[in-house]
Parts: C-alpha cells; structure tokens; sequence
C-alpha cells in the first residue's frame, strides 16, 4: 500500500511538472484549454508561473 502512494506522489508531481514545462513554452492561457488537467492541478501550474513571474 506505501509503495503505491508513493508511486501515485511520484506520478502526479512528475505530470505537474510536465504541465508547468508546457505551460512555460506555450503560454498559460493555450496551454489551459488543450489541456486535460484537473481544476486543481490547473491552479497549482498556474501558482508556479506566477512564482517565477515575480522572482
């Protein structure tokens, strides 16, 4: 069950970063309508740009 969760947090922080790569290369706003992400995963690439933005 462990190894499970662990693969599951694995597989979830590796498609945010594939979302926030995209997203970087694309723009925000074509990435968020192609894209097949989930509300809460949206908001969390988003959060990530806007980090970057103001850093």
């Amino acid at each position: 069950m462990m190894q499970r969760q662990i693969l599951l947090k694995r597989q979830i922080r590796l498609t945010l970063e594939h979302g926030y790569h995209v997203a970087t290369h694309i723009g925000y706003d074509a990435w968020e309508k192609q894209s097949e992400f989930c509300k809460r995963n949206k908001n969390i690439v988003k959060e990530l740009l806007e980090q970057d933005k103001n850093e």
